[in-house]
């Protein structure tokens, strides 16, 4: 009876153990490489329907409204430039973000 006990602890600990492994593995696996910076952010979205340039803004769309997220290369000779309320129609709701979409 001890043996069959110490066997059955033995299996529950071996299977718990394998349990732990196979969810952190699935974790680690599933878990999303975030952008660095704007311009890794700018590169991942380039080729996405919802980027688009606008005159001297990189931008992209989101939920029907506008997140500027870079400069064009005309916008990057500018000495000052303004920020419009609007860009093609849909209303800026961020300059640049603090994390990736």
């Amino acid at each position: 009876m001890r043996q069959e006990n110490e066997v059955i602890n033995i299996l529950r600990s071996f299977t718990i153990t394998i349990l732990l492994l196979v969810v952190c593995i699935g974790l680690v696996a599933c878990r999303q490489t975030k952008p660095k910076n704007t311009e890794d952010i700018i590169e991942h979205y380039r080729d996405s329907p919802d980027y688009f340039e606008s005159g001297y803004f990189e931008c992209i769309k989101k939920n029907n409204k506008v997140i500027i997220c870079g400069l064009t290369q005309a916008g990057m000779e500018l000495e000052e430039l303004v920020i419009p309320r609007m860009i093609d129609g849909l209303e800026v709701e961020q300059l640049g973000w603090t994390t990736p979409l």
